[in-house]
């Protein structure tokens, strides 16, 4: 009979916690090397970005839509969230003047709130929640497209590509986000 059959449902414990020490060891220290810093990475125009998590309350499949009347071609419309009627913003006719023509069952919306404003930009893809120690935040970033320039201050260096941080603070409280009127 082999050696692990023999064994005791507590020793097969044991063992289970021996390896998951072994495996933590690096976690502890880890949190010793600063706090953790999370964002939501989307990409638009083929340009992987990531969003603060601390800014993006919600992503979603894109919503039914009203239509608004004399608004500029990237407000899409307005949506009913949780009882809260939010714009739907298209960020890439917002930042490029041409809306996006991707299949619809990969873009999303994601809802940002800053000072009372919410609004629910659609993007490419979401590609889910990218997570940081804040001491791999770099100032240094690469070459981006000038219209997404303008919104990004820093990146992250993740284990094989940089991440540029885009700003929606910057975004919301920017002249061009406001004037929605035709």
């Amino acid at each position: 009979m082999p050696e692990k059959a023999r064994r005791t449902p507590f020793e097969i414990l044991l063992d289970i916690e021996r390896n998951y020490q072994e495996c933590s060891k690096g976690l502890s220290d880890q949190k010793a090397l600063g706090e953790e810093w999370q964002g939501v990475a989307f990409e638009i125009r083929h340009q992987t970005l990531l969003a603060p998590m601390t800014h993006v309350s919600e992503v979603l499949a894109p919503p039914t839509l009203t239509s608004v009347p004399r608004v500029k071609h990237w407000v899409l419309g307005i949506a009913n969230m949780h009882g809260n009627l939010i714009p739907v913003l298209d960020l890439q006719g917002l930042l490029y003047g041409k809306n996006i023509s991707i299949p619809l069952q990969r873009q999303r919306v994601m809802v940002v709130n800053h000072s009372g404003i919410s609004a629910g930009l659609l993007v490419d893809a979401v590609l889910g929640i990218k997570h940081f120690r804040v001491d791999e935040r770099i100032e240094e970033i690469q070459a981006l497209d000038s219209e997404l320039q303008r919104f990004v201050t820093h990146a992250y260096r993740g284990a094989v590509e940089q991440y540029s941080v885009f700003e929606l603070v910057s975004l919301i409280e920017s002249k061009m986000f406001l004037d929605v009127a035709i």
